[in-house]
């Protein structure tokens, strides 16, 4: 988890595995969970922290 005393203001994320991306400061304010992938914006997006986790190599099934 990458939490800052700051945000960032950002157009485009690449990234290799899930993250949940938070718009306040402490993991608070609006959240969205991005799949991996390249994601952009055509407006700039605060960014407080970053929450990403590894997907499981055998997946559990029911």
């Amino acid at each position: 988890m990458v939490l800052t005393d700051r945000y960032s203001e950002v157009t485009t994320v690449s990234l290799k595995k899930p993250c949940r991306f938070f718009t306040g400061p402490m993991c608070i304010g609006r959240q969205t969970l991005l799949k991996p992938g390249v994601h952009e914006s055509d407006e700039p997006v605060p960014i407080w922290s970053v929450f990403c986790v590894d997907e499981p190599e055998h997946k559990l099934e029911l």
